[in-house]
């Protein structure tokens, strides 16, 4: 990813675990009323 490229950082508020969801995957957060996925600290440093 190229660090140019990012607009902004956010603090996720509460993480909601949602079921079926991909275990790279932490949880779902309301940002700015669109639900985002939130990946887990480990999905971008492990191979």
């Amino acid at each position: 990813m190229d660090i140019r490229r990012i607009k902004e950082t956010v603090e996720p508020g509460q993480v909601t675990e949602a079921p079926r969801i991909p275990a790279f995957i932490r949880g779902m957060i309301n940002l700015r009323g669109t639900v985002q996925g939130r990946p887990g600290n480990r999905c971008c440093f492990v191979r």
